[in-house]
């Protein structure tokens, strides 16, 4: 935490001047949880620690699920620091990054109502990568998917959140 806390000292004059807001990542990795950087309470610290318009967080809902946390209750933790948010699907222990709504056991309309609740009205990043091993007919298809997604998201069209 004090290696963090010092680059984002070193970091807050230049946000402030030009009016950047840094949105620290839950991350998932191999050594990012020692680095107080996985959980709610881990960003939050940073967040309430410099109690600065200009110091946020940046939900990822795929590195929660990767984690095994349950991103509701991150989001209703992190309330309105949030502000921005990974959307992507992943399954415990795997970081897939595919499009939102591809795993079982996460509840999307729960996140956006949650998302609602707290007053995030910020931008939504849908991070998706293809398997390295699909043909080209089958890339084309997943893309099509994910971008039927983004569009629903963009429409904020809830009917594409139910099974």
């Amino acid at each position: 935490r004090e290696r963090n806390l010092r680059l984002i000292k070193k970091l807050l004059p230049k946000l402030q001047e030009n009016n950047v807001i840094l949105a620290i990542e839950n991350t998932y990795g191999m050594g990012y949880s020692a680095s107080c950087l996985s959980t709610a309470e881990d960003i939050l610290y940073y967040v309430d620690y410099f109690k600065n318009e200009h110091i946020g967080a940046c939900l990822d809902v795929g590195h929660a699920v990767t984690l095994n946390l349950d991103p509701i209750a991150m989001i209703k933790t992190l309330g309105r620091a949030i502000k921005a948010v990974h959307l992507h699907s992943n399954v415990p222990g795997k970081d897939l990054h595919l499009p939102p709504m591809m795993t079982i056991g996460v509840d999307w309309k729960e996140i956006y109502d949650a998302l609602t609740d707290v007053g995030y009205s910020g931008s939504f990043n849908m991070e998706t990568v293809p398997p390295a091993d699909l043909n080209f007919k089958a890339a084309v298809a997943y893309y099509e998917l994910a971008y039927n997604i983004a569009e629903g998201i963009i429409k904020k069209d809830k009917s594409f959140l139910t099974d």
